[in-house]
């Protein structure tokens, strides 16, 4: 869960903070608050520790972090051709996080973004279709409920006399 709210975060027995494919806390969610007391960074009373921890991992550099010994030692005991994979692994992500935090500003064209909606209209409708299916049987019981109220209003019947109203003289 991405900065839960105070509520949600009282609720955790267990908790994992990862900043940039390191782990900087990993524990009992109430440690949490001593363990950044111990790091020089006090959480302040009556303050969300998610909101305290994230606003921390975005604000500082990893060298600040590293520096603070927020930043936990992996302590397993991996073979070296283990540990080089984990560290291309955690490269890997990196580069791809990086790549995609770029805001590309370029506009679209209007059809282009009607073919998008279009598009993931279709791909809801494939993936949901109960409610395509509800939506489609209340239509055609609207339509029914509405053709019989209305069948044959449009229709003089035998005993009604006939009255010329445009009738000169």
């Amino acid at each position: 869960i991405h900065q839960p709210s105070s509520a949600v975060f009282g609720s955790f027995d267990q908790f994992l903070l990862l900043n940039r494919g390191k782990v900087m806390y990993q524990g009992a969610a109430g440690d949490l608050t001593v363990y950044l007391s111990e790091h020089r960074y006090a959480i302040p009373p009556h303050h969300n520790p998610a909101d305290f921890v994230m606003n921390l991992a975005q604000t500082l550099s990893d060298a600040e972090l590293e520096e603070a010994g927020l930043y936990l030692k992996d302590t397993r005991n991996l073979p070296l051709a283990e540990r080089l994979r984990a560290v291309e692994v955690i490269n890997v992500c990196t580069q791809r996080a990086s790549k995609h935090s770029e805001v590309d500003e370029r506009r679209v064209s209007m059809l282009t973004e009607i073919n998008l909606l279009f598009i993931r209209e279709v791909r809801n409708l494939v993936r949901f279709r109960q409610p395509l299916v509800a939506r489609f049987g209340f239509s055609s019981f609207m339509s029914l409920l509405v053709g019989v109220i209305f069948f044959d209003v449009g229709t003089l019947s035998s005993d009604v006399p006939k009255v010329n109203l445009y009738r000169c003289g």
